[in-house]
């Protein structure tokens, strides 16, 4: 397996798009017109599809807040002439979606951690769901020996 392959299949995506994204939310300031702005929108979807590679465990409710709030950024982030109320939902979502970016990937680290493992100590290890020994079984005739008895 390719290790750009390995890389999404990990979830680290998850981290690099969410850094991405509060690059791009960031800089809203900065960028309004010409092709700098269109580098920030390209830059956020480009972070929105490494987040979504990642497919951190998320339930719906908060899947599609995030997604809302995401499209209310960019919407009014895109937007030339801004009026008073434009530009608070347009500083609201900008905090709103920076403060999600951060608790996101503060709650999706918690979970990477090693567990503790527990128990009497053995001499045999157990592997249950590993992903090497169908190609270990369709290679191998020994290990088909092993494996199919």
């Amino acid at each position: 397996m390719s290790r750009i392959a390995m890389y999404f299949a990990s979830g680290e995506s998850l981290y690099l798009g969410a850094g991405l994204l509060l690059l791009a939310v960031t800089s809203i300031a900065f960028l309004k017109h010409g092709w700098m702005l269109r580098v920030r929108n390209l830059l956020a979807w480009v972070a929105l599809a490494l987040m979504i590679m990642a497919s951190p465990l998320l339930s719906l409710v908060v899947t599609l807040m995030f997604f809302a709030v995401f499209a209310v950024w960019f919407v009014t982030s895109n937007q030339s002439s801004l009026s008073q109320t434009t530009f608070r939902l347009q500083m609201g979502a900008s905090i709103l979606l920076a403060a999600s970016l951060l608790i996101l990937t503060i709650l999706e680290f918690s979970h990477r951690k090693m567990p503790r493992i527990t128990g009497n100590a053995s001499d045999h290890l157990v592997v249950i769901g590993d992903s090497i020994s169908p190609e270990l079984i369709r290679t191998s005739c020994s290990s088909k020996r092993v494996v199919c008895r």
